[in-house]
């Protein structure tokens, strides 16, 4: 009102017109002054022709500050940048697709006196730690930027995500200068925000200010997108409503990090965007940042929303990936939230708490007329059916996959295994969708990826998806399938050297091509999983082609296990030999460190346990028993340093030594998976002792007929499956972590084999017609006997069918329950055999070979 009178005596002082007739030029002159005072900025930055983004101004790099205009670089800065791919793919707006860049980046403008919020925007490129800095007016504003981890396999490759920093700073009412300086690469600056830092919303008769509030809170179902509509089109009317603005940007922000969250691993987005999963969620990180971080203050409308968003996001990818740095972000947003929502399941969940879930399936156990074991058994087939068929009717799309990219989705399959071989027709129809989508899927060719990947994310492809397939399958389109895997190893992945022993020549490979650069010029451990296939095809046909290819590679493995290079114990498998020279490790110092980038390929991961299951398996097919020797040379050096009170559970031994090497035997699962496969097959009780304690709670019933032992892994594993149930579905993330501890227990009693990955077939039996109400033990199974204890908890008999892989051909006796039920002619392996086993009592059916 001053400011009007002060205007109105000048008019009439100094120009002598009157003030009522020309009023209207007064309002002129005063926007005019207003504008000379603006204190709302925003700028997208780029050049002329670029893109403009919503409600803000065009800042070219040529945009000098001058006293005339308030605001501009202090130089000209010519290296401008367009992303116009990124645009196109939708991961990048009109704001962030374009920008300017240099090592050092000053800005200049003239604001009234007082306080400011800022907002600015910036590429992440090779600056994955986050070392450029921020000045204002000479004062480091300390910027936090969520930090990346590095790239496994080395080198500085430029990611495509964006940060989005929002501060703070105040004004003395003459010239700001606004500094960023790059530190390990240039600052790539997109767009710049400034406000004042006091907003407050205009009276309305539809305040929206309730509504951001609403929308921050911790589980509010109001989508953000709509309300961010909402704001966009409030500022179509009044442009020049900073509050409006203001809650547009930040809305916005957290919209965009909510849709690349929701994206999750859906191939479709990655064939569209280019954007992994991982691309994904770093970018979901830097957008959640900005409502937390910096100067987004407790008192930030979005802020519990973005805390659970960014710390879900982090649990995620530690999960996944490991990581000190995001585990502890994550530990702390899901604290903080905890303290406002102590009763929260979600966030009790994820804070390691054992949240019961109710089910159904717990009927079997109350049953107190149900054997235990069977009991016990008939609840966790519940558990895990209902687990798989949540994702098969809830989550597969009707391409196949689950969602969590493809590649990581076929690991879901490992803890359904039990099922496909109990018969279970949804888990069978869900498996082979998946199998399928694999097999079609752009980025595979004849079952491996079609680019050159490590052979651990190569081979997974059709590892982990089809093999297993082939004991169901009648029309051989799964087991054709596996015939390119011995193509592939013949004739491109593998080479006889000139000691007559057949390696892979790498282990990076695709189906068409190798990488040879050292030190990925190397046979590994993990290259047993690329021939998965093979060992499948192989105990499906019993052909001599295939089983003589995987001896040849067993046979080198043997050779380079013999060896004791570089102080290697004899008998240890290394974790890698150079094909052309059998150079353990190449030509690194020791025996045990691989150091071919990831850490998994170093002897302590698996301590060679995939090439000795490839072994054991192998000498099923050859019954060669010099096959044997890794193993039982490993079984013997455990047994000696036990014998001599060797500490081998506590003590600490340098590295690469035997005890070392012992001491990482013993505690490696894959090992005794071997181990105990190695006593079944051999009978031999020499290493019992050691053995008792360590193999599967199954082999140990094996070994000892105590059905107590077998209720003992049940409950273990039903202490996983009675709990936290959300965790394994709908709060799922990368499904390659939905791992069920004990899974493999199960498919051992259903089918003889319970090796953790099911890396060979070892199987005595599947079934077909089961209804989820067959209990099942496998007593006794080898070429000429199978003995199956059942409980059948129907309410009446049952036929169902049981399909001996073990069996040679010949004429059987069917007994049941002491009683001759009749005989059959096995003509070949997996013959379909009728049993009709009675309901309501412990069952023990024998085919006996007459």
């Amino acid at each position: 009102m001053i400011l009007i009178q002060l205007i109105k005596l000048i008019i009439n002082n100094f120009f002598g017109i009157n003030v009522k007739k020309y009023f209207l030029i007064i309002l002129l002159f005063g926007c005019i002054n207003i504008t000379a005072q603006e204190s709302t900025y925003f700028f997208d930055i780029g050049s002329g022709s670029s893109e403009l983004f919503n409600f803000s101004k065009t800042l070219t790099g040529n945009d000098i500050y001058s006293a005339k205009n308030n605001y501009g670089w202090e130089k000209e800065y010519s290296s401008q940048f367009k992303r116009d791919i990124l645009l196109s793919r939708s991961v990048r707006d009109e704001l962030t697709y374009d920008g300017i860049a240099d090592k050092e980046i000053k800005f200049k403008i003239d604001l009234p006196k007082g306080n400011y919020n800022l907002i600015y925007w910036m590429e992440v490129a090779i600056d994955k730690e986050g070392t450029s800095q921020f000045f204002v007016d000479g004062i480091n504003k300390n910027i936090v930027q969520h930090k990346l981890k590095g790239d496994e396999e080395g080198g500085l490759r430029p990611v495509a995500q964006y940060c989005v920093i929002n501060t703070h700073f105040s004004s003395t009412g003459k010239t700001n200068e606004l500094d960023w300086i790059g530190g390990i690469d240039s600052v790539r600056l997109l767009g710049i925000a400034i406000f004042p830092k006091d907003l407050k919303e205009r009276e309305s008769s539809r305040p929206i200010s309730p509504k951001i509030k609403l929308a921050g809170q911790f589980n509010s179902n109001l989508e953000l997108n709509d309300l961010r509509l909402v704001l966009q089109n409030r500022l179509k009317f009044d442009k020049n409503d900073p509050y409006y603005l203001y809650w547009y940007i930040q809305v916005s922000l957290l919209s965009e990090a909510e849709r690349f969250h929701s994206q999750q691993g859906w191939e479709w987005i990655k064939d569209l965007t280019g954007y992994s999963i991982f691309d994904r969620m770093h970018q979901v990180l830097f957008l959640a940042d900005s409502q937390i971080e910096n100067s987004a203050s407790g008192d930030n409308l979005l802020r519990e929303r973005a805390l659970w968003l960014r710390g879900k996001t982090c649990y995620d990818l530690v999960l996944e990936r490991g990581g000190d740095y995001q585990r502890q972000i994550g530990l702390r947003d899901i604290s903080e939230l905890l303290k406002s929502y102590p009763d929260d399941e979600k966030l009790r969940m994820l804070n390691g708490e054992s949240i019961y879930s109710p089910s159904e399936c717990s009927v079997y156990s109350k049953d107190t007329n149900i054997p235990k074991w069977a009991a016990l058994q008939l609840e966790a087939i519940c558990r895990v059916r209902d687990g798989a068929e949540w994702w098969i009717t809830k989550k597969q799309a009707p391409n196949g996959e689950f969602g969590g990219k493809i590649d990581d989705d076929v690991e879901l399959l490992r803890e359904w295994s039990p099922l496909l071989f109990y018969g279970n027709k949804n888990v069978i129809t869900g498996w082979t969708k998946l199998a399928n989508a694999i097999w079609n899927s752009p980025g595979v060719y004849k079952g491996y990826s079609k680019n050159i990947l490590d052979v651990e994310h190569s081979a997974e492809f059709i590892a982990d998806s089809t093999p297993e397939l082939i004991i169901i399958d009648t029309s051989n389109i799964y087991l054709q399938r596996l015939e390119y895997t011995a193509e592939h190893f013949k004739n491109l992945w593998s080479v006889k050297n000139k000691f007559n022993h057949r390696f892979f020549k790498s282990s990076w490979y695709s189906s068409t091509e190798l990488d040879e650069r050292p030190p990925r010029n190397r046979d590994v451990d993990y290259n047993a999983r690329a021939l998965k296939p093979l060992r499948f095809l192989a105990w499906a046909t019993q052909d001599s082609k295939y089983i003589s290819l995987l001896e040849e590679w067993s046979e080198a493995w043997l050779s380079a296990s013999l060896k004791s290079d570089k102080g290697k114990p004899v008998g240890i498998i290394p974790p890698s030999v150079r094909y052309y020279d059998e150079s353990i490790n190449g030509d690194e110092p020791n025996w045990y460190k691989a150091n071919m980038m990831w850490s998994y390929y170093d002897w302590s991961h698996s301590s060679g346990s995939k090439i000795l299951d490839n072994l054991v398996f192998t000498y099923t097919l050859t019954k060669k028993d010099s096959l044997l020797l890794p193993l039982e040379y490993s079984l013997e050096l455990i047994d000696k340093l036990l014998k001599k009170k060797v500490d081998l559970k506590a003590g600490k031994f340098l590295e690469g030594s035997e005890e070392w090497a012992a001491q990482n035997l013993m505690n490696e699962e894959g090992f005794w998976n071997s181990v105990q496969i190695w006593r079944l097959l051999k009978g031999n009780i020499k290493y019992d002792s050691i053995i008792s304690k360590y193999a599967s709670y199954y082999v140990r019933y094996l070994m000892t007929g105590e059905k107590k032992i077998l209720e003992n892994g049940l409950n273990e594993l039903l202490n996983v499956l009675r709990y936290n149930t959300p965790l394994r579905t709908d709060m799922v993330m990368h499904t390659d972590r939905v791992r069920i501890p004990g899974t493999s227990e199960l498919r051992a009693m259903i089918s003889g084999d319970g090796s953790p990955e099911g890396g060979s077939p070892f199987y005595a039996a599947s079934w077909k017609n089961t209804d989820n109400n067959l209990a099942i033990v496998l007593e006794k199974f080898d070429n000429d006997n199978l003995i199956i204890t059942t409980y059948y908890a129907g309410d009446s008999d049952k036929e169902f069918i049981v399909r001996p892989w073990l069996l040679e051909s010949g004429n059987y006796k069917v007994i049941i329950d002491q009683k001759e039920a009749g005989s059959i002619f096995i003509t070949k392996r997996g013959e379909e055999i009728p049993l009709t086993i009675p309901a309501k009592k412990e069952t023990v059916i024998k085919i006996i070979k007459d």
